[in-house]
């Protein structure tokens, strides 16, 4: 009796590690976070996430997806920038809840998607692609697919829960006369990129969206503008667009009528609020919370010496200051 309860103890011994070593075999590795992504990608998703965000006008993401089509290599950085994105946020959920399967982790990256301010949100899990729909509310057109940023940050999300590389195309656009921007993993031809600039200054004069987003969300999608490399591009391009927005109004001084459009214009597309006194005449844009950076500073006060520089004779001078914890305000003079 005793020599078989010794050859039950040793085939135990065998079978419970065999066990264990299957089950950890079956959880994806996911590549360590970056000190970049912890600190920057990563807080503004997890402030996303956990809803801490103002509301932005739905014209500010779409501005800034149109902006970053103007070339391939914008839209290249834009895509890459995204799949940065896409892996902090899957670490992030990874991090609160372990996925059995892989269809699991899908459904969270469009719970991300509606965290960010998109309500209807359609998916499918198909046998050899996945397919995402996302339906806007903003119908500008522009000729192009844009959303370059969005196409990313679901290959980096759900390359991330495969632990490979996942690529991710937009095929159909809410900006090219689609009912909804689809996004598929599926082989697919190189989507269109926009390179008029005059298509994407018609945004500026065309009906304001209804939809909204997350403050965080248009600072995401702003970050392939704000490179070093295309810095003075961009401020120009700013400066141009601010222009744009202001054709019709009579040249001269600063009315009320124009400071209004002024506001509303800098505060649909999220470059900053406008605080005008006419005696003595001042000029203020005040940027706070995940704006405060100095790169977004600096394409707000391009936008708005493009809207109203022109009626001085030269740009306006900006002195910037903090104006409170996590928030600039910046006055311009003559």
């Amino acid at each position: 009796m005793k020599q078989k309860s010794k050859a039950r103890k040793k085939v135990a011994k065998r079978t419970v590690p065999r066990a264990r070593r299957a089950k950890r075999i079956a959880i994806p590795k996911v590549p360590p976070p970056t000190y970049e992504e912890i600190n920057y990608e990563g807080a503004l998703a997890k402030s996303v996430l956990d809803s801490h965000t103002t509301p932005e006008n739905e014209d500010a993401v779409t501005l800034a997806a149109a902006l970053s089509s103007l070339t391939v290599s914008l839209k290249k950085i834009s895509y890459n920038y995204g799949l940065t994105v896409g892996r902090s946020v899957y670490r992030l959920f990874e991090g609160r809840r372990h996925y059995k399967w892989y269809g699991d982790s899908i459904q969270d990256a469009v719970l991300f998607l509606e965290k960010l301010g998109y309500n209807y949100i359609l998916y499918k899990i198909l046998t050899d692609n996945i397919e995402i729909s996302i339906y806007r509310r903003n119908r500008g057109h522009l000729n192009c697919n844009i959303h370059s940023f969005d196409a990313g940050l679901i290959a980096g999300f759900l390359g991330a829960a495969r632990g490979d590389f996942t690529k991710v195309t937009e095929v159909s656009c809410c900006n090219n006369g689609s009912d909804c921007c689809k996004f598929t993993t599926a082989p697919s031809p190189g989507d269109p990129f926009c390179t008029d600039l005059g298509h994407v200054a018609s945004l500026l004069n065309s009906a304001k969206s209804d939809g909204w987003v997350r403050q965080e969300y248009q600072v995401l999608t702003t970050q392939p503008l704000l490179k070093p490399e295309y810095a003075g591009q961009m401020n120009a391009i700013f400066s141009r667009l601010g222009e744009e927005a202001m054709k019709g109004f009579p040249e001269g001084k600063l009315s009320a009528k124009a400071m209004r459009k002024v506001s509303e214009t800098m505060q649909r597309f999220g470059l900053g609020e406008v605080q005008y006194t006419a005696r003595p005449q001042r000029i203020g844009i005040l940027l706070d919370g995940a704006k405060a950076k100095k790169e977004f500073v600096d394409i707000s006060i391009s936008f708005l010496n493009g809207m109203i520089g022109g009626r001085f004779g030269r740009p306006l001078r900006s002195r910037l200051a903090p104006a409170r914890k996590g928030s600039y305000k910046i006055t311009m003079r003559q």
